[in-house]
């Protein structure tokens, strides 16, 4: 024990024998006390007190008196070195239990004390303080004794500060000894562990108010270093400094709290004079540079960075501002290009701050998560976040980078002020065009919310306006903070429409410093829209995700137009084989329904060019549907077009706007297809200078002239006859003679003389000069039908017969003249029908005939009946123009019968079921034969071959005679030798039984039984 401890002990008065003692109990107890003492051999004196120590631990009345005097001869120097633990413990238990009003536990315990401090034992000794103060009996004066022992004897433990903690509460002078242990253990520094500094902080509090020096300085660098909390600590750090301006410990915790708050922009000025003026190479001028490169490095200044990272490795301030160190060196690789420095200094930053989450997360975890991810995928590090829910900022890099990386994620919705952003950047991420309206970069947030910002903007600018949105933007002071290949990305991107060379080398150099699969998807679009598949198929190698599927397809689709003749074996089969477009178009459906738009609009647009209208409109329209207002006009114009070539029509919910038109003006195809439809389709409302643009997209070059001028002369023409205004008809006529006079031909000029015609059908006016009516029979035709209508026979002859040539428009002309006139045709036009003339001519000749020669006239009506049931498609004689014409214009009823009994040209039998009046007997039986007799039908179904028909026929002339009370023996012997003849063919067929079956049906009938079908025959007289 210390000096203080000693002198605080009066020697304690020996024991004395008396024999009055003997009279009481507390003599007694004296008398063997005073022998314990007088015993010369130590061990049995001690022996002797252990036994009185008992005795008086249970007798609390006589050791009211004697305890405190009989502790001390028990602690006797003489004994000191005899006592143990036990001896120890038993006395201070003793002296607890029996302390009371005659005696303090203070005056039971301080022999105790004195004896362990006499023996060396100081912290049994500190631990008997340590009780002492916190004991309920102590008063202030014990608890100041007791504090001052335990400071004076050096004792600083965790029990021990508490102590003093507490005295420095209470207020008032402290005892001696405890002002010099408090400041010993306030003085704590940057190089004193995590205990140091939570034993300072302990005593720091009490202590600032008592004004002891160093308590703001200790608090400062334990919620500094320990507690995480740098903004506190910033509060510490500044009192410390005012206290005591010359503090440089306080001075660089003051600087370090700035940094560790994510804030060292807002080093005051002063602090930062201090750094500028302290010794090179010191803490204090090392923390000055790196403040001045975090300002830089948050800052919308256009000034070079103060340092390089090399340099800024070489200031070792770890111990100061802890993650922050590391991460301004790895953001300062990022700018300079050193991506793989960049991670190796991000990453432990990065494991740090994703370790420390919530509530207790760092003030710079988002920051230092978005460029240690920035560093991962510049190095080929990126990895799977699962199902993580990550920031704005984040979120957006990820969606660039690789969208495979955020499957899972769920990214937190943009900062305030930051939603126009977020949004352009949903449709930036998705392929679309933003559909919100471009604005100026938003303030607030932090670098990370700034810098994608940045970005978002100059891909916003890039969708809109190409090269031109993104110059400014490219000036801002914010994109040298970017790292170095995203700059060279941006300047690339921006190069390729004007600078190709040098887009392709920043691009270049964009994937060597670690972009890779955004600088050659960038690449991979290039060299596909300047056709060359071959550079874009191995750019696009490893590549993955939606929009590297599409470049792949795209590349597939155009690829054989880049193929020698020697095919390498790298070009799959498919392509070879012709349809490399829609192999393409199959691989990106392979991708399934939930694409983004973009995806589904290039597979609409490799549909297109394989030929696939309906499926490319199918594409095209679910894309638009989707997201619609974000995708390309031309996306517009093109689903339009599709729609309208696989529909053959534009329906009116589907017809094309003005913004569509405008589109499709940029895309010819998809104008020429739009143009052509609605031609078709509203020929009266088309405008006339698109039917001019029409003529100008025929002729272009590139475009397939012999396909696109007879197609375009054909749809003129068809818009021109249909109208019903004189103007249209000969402004269509004026297009088509000039289109005629381009393309000279026989389809150019046959539409222009169509159209020409109509026009003068409309409002006859004189021909145009140039040309008569000798050498234009549409022409003549037209003014032919105009003077009929005025009732001038002979006048519309000789328009007619002035028509001079060998087409059969001509030849039309002369026969038309010919039968006006009421004369045979001329010996060049009167003889036999040449092979594949159209029935409407062979019309035209039988009526020429039918005045002079009858037979010859009837075998051209013959002719012209077999050539017409020829045009009727499905041989039902319900389709044809040739066939509906001849329908319309011979009385079938009358002319049938004899056509069907003159023999075949040439004599000889006709052809049974073939024949070619058959769809005229189908006809007359299905519209109803008024004036026919069926008997004379049923000959003519019987002639042509249509036997089930000659059968119903022949049932309905035996009925109506038997009906009429007439004689029906010749009717029912035709009707049985028709089924004579079905039953012999049935024989031949290999069919006895049907032949047996109908020959019943003729004993029935020929014995005069009943004609009408009975339930079950029905199948036999098919």
């Amino acid at each position: 024990m210390n000096a203080a401890v000693a002198e605080g002990q009066k020697a304690p008065q020996a024991p004395v024998r008396s024999f009055r003692n003997v009279f009481t109990a507390t003599g007694r107890l004296r008398n063997r006390w005073a022998d314990a003492v007088a015993e010369p051999d130590p061990a049995q004196a001690l022996e002797r007190l252990r036994r009185l120590r008992d005795v008086l631990a249970a007798r609390p009345a006589p050791a009211g008196v004697l305890w405190v005097p009989f502790v001390a001869s028990v602690t006797d120097p003489r004994l000191l070195g005899l006592l143990g633990e036990e001896d120890f413990t038993a006395l201070a238990e003793a002296g607890r239990q029996l302390a009371g009003p005659a005696f303090t536990l203070e005056q039971a315990w301080r022999p105790l004390i004195a004896a362990r401090a006499a023996r060396g034992e100081a912290a049994a000794a500190g631990a008997l303080l340590t009780e002492l103060y916190w004991a309920p009996g102590s008063d202030e004066a014990a608890r100041d004794a007791a504090a001052s022992d335990l400071a004076r004897a050096g004792h600083r433990g965790p029990e021990h500060l508490r102590i003093y903690a507490a005295r420095l509460a209470r207020g008032g002078p402290l005892p001696p000894g405890v002002p010099e242990r408090v400041a010993e253990v306030l003085r704590v520094g940057f190089t004193d562990d995590a205990d140091t500094l939570a034993a300072a902080a302990e005593l720091a509090g009490p202590a600032r108010p008592a004004g002891v020096p160093g308590a703001a300085r200790a608090l400062g660098l334990h919620r500094l270093r320990v507690a995480g909390r740098p903004a506190e600590a910033r509060e510490h750090f500044a009192a410390a400094c005012t206290a005591d301006p010359h503090d440089e410990t306080a001075l660089l915790g003051l600087l370090a709290a700035w940094i560790r708050t994510g804030e060292a922009a807002g080093t005051p000025g002063w602090l930062r004079g201090r750094c500028r003026r302290a010794a090179p190479g010191g803490a204090l001028a090392r923390l000055g540079e790196l403040i001045d490169v975090l300002t830089w490095l948050d800052a919308d200044t256009d000034e070079s960075p103060p340092a390089r990272a090399e340099h800024v490795g070489t200031l070792a301030l770890e111990a100061y501002v802890g993650a922050w160190f590391a991460y301004a060196r790895g953001r300062l690789h990022l700018v300079e290009g050193d991506a793989e420095r960049a991670h190796a200094a991000l990453d432990p930053v990065t494991a740090f701050a994703e370790r420390n989450g919530g509530a207790d997360a760092p003030p710079g975890r988002d920051l230092w998560i978005y460029h240690g991810a920035w560093a991962e995928l510049l190095t080929g590090r990126a990895r799977d976040r699962g199902r993580a829910a990550v920031p704005w900022a984040l979120g957006c890099l990820l969606w660039d980078a690789d969208p495979g990386l955020t499957a899972g994620l769920t990214v937190s919705g943009p900062p305030a002020g930051y939603a126009r952003v977020g949004a352009a950047r949903r449709d930036l991420a998705a392929g679309t065009r933003p559909g919100a309206e471009p604005g100026p970069l938003p303030a607030g947030a932090g670098t990370p919310e700034r810098l994608e910002a940045l970005r978002t903007a100059l891909g916003e600018a890039y969708a809109r306006r190409g090269a031109d949105g993104m110059r400014t933007l490219l000036r801002h002071p914010l994109y040298r903070r970017l790292p170095r290949a995203d700059r060279f990305l941006w300047s690339g991107l921006r190069s390729l429409a004007g600078e190709p060379e040098e887009a392709e080398r920043l691009l270049g150099e964009a994937a060597r410093l670690g972009h890779t699969r955004r600088a050659h998807l960038i690449l991979a679009a290039h060299h596909l829209h300047a056709g060359r598949p071959r550079p874009a198929r191995r750019l696009l190698d490893g590549c993955t995700g939606a929009k590297a599927e599409v470049l792949t397809a795209w590349s597939e689709a155009l690829l054989p137009e880049d193929v020698p003749e020697d095919v390498p074996d790298d070009v799959p089969s498919a392509a070879r084989d012709g349809a490399p477009a829609l192999v393409a178009a199959r691989r990106l459906e392979a991708l399934g329904s939930g694409v983004p738009p973009y995806v589904a609009s290039a597979r609409g647009a490799l549909w297109l060019r394989g030929g696939d209208a309906a499926r490319a409109a199918r594409d095209f329209e679910a894309a638009l549907s989707a997201a619609p207002g974000t995708l390309p006009d031309e996306a517009y114009a093109l689903a339009a077009a599709a729609r309208a070539a696989a529909d053959g029509t534009l329906a009116p919910d589907r017809r094309p706007g003005a913004a569509v038109w405008t589109a499709a003006e940029r895309h010819p195809w998809a104008e020429w297809v739009l143009s052509v439809t609605a031609l078709a389709d509203d020929p009266e409302g088309f405008p006339l200078n698109r039917a001019e643009r029409l003529r100008s997209l025929a002729e272009r070059p590139g475009a397939s002239a012999d396909l696109a001028v007879p197609a375009l002369a054909t749809a003129l023409a068809a818009a021109g006859t249909a109208s019903e205004s004189p103007a249209r008809r000969a402004a269509f006529a004026a297009i088509l003679h000039r289109l005629a006079a381009r393309h000279p031909g026989p389809a150019t000029h046959h539409a222009a003389d169509l159209t020409a015609a109509a026009a003068a059908l409309a409002a006859p006016e004189p021909e145009p000069g140039g040309q008569t009516s000798a050498d234009r029979p549409l022409h003549a035709l037209v003014t032919a039908a105009l003077a009929l209508e005025a009732g001038e026979r002979e006048r519309a002859a000789g328009r007619l017969a002035g028509v001079r040539g060998g087409t059969r428009a001509h030849r039309a002309c002369a026969l038309l003249a010919d039968a006006l006139a009421g004369r045979p045709p001329s010996a060049a036009d009167g003889g036999p029908a040449a092979d594949g003339e159209p029935a409407a001519l062979g019309l035209l000749r039988a009526a020429a005939l039918a005045g002079q020669d009858p037979d010859a006239a009837l075998d051209a009506l013959a002719t012209a009946a077999t050539t017409a049931a020829a045009t009727t498609g499905d041989g039902g004689g319900n389709g044809g123009s040739d066939g509906d014409a001849l329908a319309a214009v011979v009385d079938l009823t009358r002319a049938l019968p004899a056509l069907c009994a003159r023999p075949a040209p040439g004599g000889g039998r006709r052809a049974g079921p073939a024949h070619a009046f058959a769809p005229y007997v189908r006809r007359l039986a299905e519209h109803g034969a008024e004036g026919l007799d069926p008997a004379v039908h049923a000959r003519c179904a019987t002639v042509v071959g249509e036997f089930a028909l000659a059968g119903r026929l022949w049932r309905q002339a035996v009925t109506a005679a038997e009906r009429g009370g007439g004689e029906a023996g010749e009717a029912r012997g035709d009707y049985v030798r028709l089924l004579c003849h079905r039953a012999v063919a049935a024989r031949q067929d290999g069919d006895p039984l049907r032949a047996a079956r109908l020959l019943r049906h003729v004993a029935r009938i020929a014995a005069g039984g009943p004609v009408e079908v009975a339930s079950g025959e029905e199948r036999d007289l098919r």
